[in-house]
């Protein structure tokens, strides 16, 4: 039972760590004119070219 503590409390620990950045980058007024933050995911379209299918 260690084992899945330990796993929940880094799961319950990822959102904490992450939330912070997330909020300060919606409030940020640099983040308007600035491209969206690489923390954000790509497009489906562009794994197409990472890891083309077959």
């Amino acid at each position: 039972m260690s084992d899945v503590s330990a796993l929940n409390d880094v799961i319950l620990q990822k959102p904490m760590v992450m939330a912070p950045k997330i909020e300060r980058g919606k409030t940020s007024p640099t983040t308007l004119s600035s491209p969206p933050p690489p923390l954000q995911p790509p497009p489906p379209g562009s794994f197409n070219f990472l890891f083309p299918p077959g």
